[in-house]
């Protein structure tokens, strides 16, 4: 009997059916890993949420200060107070962005890590409040007082710590200012150093929404209904009254109030 080799048209039909599986067992993959690296941003988070806890226990339930002297190179910042107090450095790193330099430079200014984490603490809603005197005129002479976590209201919706961006960089930053980081511009993303997109900019990495860490300690998630829209609420006081009418003061914090 004559026997038949493969033919050139049964190799490629061959090549047309693993092609076609590739094409459904890929996109599940990688959908996989995503999910995967934002399962462990949320357990970074309350590791670091852990942390916060001694130090505050240890403080008689004072914030944690956001830093102490010589800017950018020094290790006197939250996220060093942390590492004294048993933090892993590596929480600090955002497995959907890799793993942080240990120095990061922007134009002839050297930050060390500590300065330049992916998750940012909520500056003045969480560690500090001003002397301002409403949201208006927020800032007031820029006297700073640290927060007792009896002062917040509302701890299980105000954030205390968030994934921040430095667009385009590998890298994040120590803090977002919550009067500048509510108020982002939600059609756009920038490629540049910006606060007000500081935090928004990171909701591509979790399916538009942004992984947060509450004052009580529990992660969640928040989206575009937790930001007042820049390119709709143009003027602070359109932003100051959306803010009010929408309670996202509790959310965020209102920088001038000791609550």
């Amino acid at each position: 009997m004559k026997q038949h080799g493969i033919t050139l048209i049964e190799i490629l039909c061959v090549i047309g059916i693993i092609a076609i599986l590739a094409g459904l067992i890929f996109p599940v993959f990688e959908s996989t890993q995503r999910l995967s690296r934002v399962t462990i941003s949320a357990s970074n988070l309350r590791q670091i949420g852990l942390a916060v806890g001694m130090y505050e226990t240890d403080y008689s339930d004072q914030t944690v200060p956001l830093y102490g002297s010589n800017p950018y190179i020094s290790t006197d910042t939250w996220v060093y107070k942390l590492v004294i107090y048993g933090a892993c450095p590596e929480i600090f790193s955002d497995p959907t962005r890799g793993q942080l330099p240990r120095e990061f430079y922007y134009g002839d200014r050297k930050y060390f890590w500590n300065w330049v984490p992916h998750y940012g603490m909520n500056a003045y809603g969480y560690s500090m409040y001003t002397d301002g005197k409403d949201c208006s005129n927020d800032w007031g002479t820029g006297k700073l007082t640290i927060r007792h976590l009896a002062s917040i209201e509302y701890p299980s919706i105000r954030i205390m710590v968030a994934p921040v961006t430095w667009g385009g960089q590998p890298v994040g930053f120590l803090y977002f200012k919550p009067a500048q980081a509510s108020w982002p511009n939600l059609s756009i993303h920038v490629s540049n150093w910006d606060w007000y997109q500081e935090v928004w900019d990171t909701s591509p990495l979790y399916n538009q929404r942004v992984l947060v860490l509450y004052v009580d300690r529990h992660v969640g998630k928040i989206g575009a209904a937790s930001f007042v829209d820049s390119k709709v609420y143009k003027t602070k006081g359109e932003y100051c009254q959306e803010m009010e009418k929408r309670n996202l003061f509790d959310t965020w914090g209102a920088t001038w109030l000791n609550k």
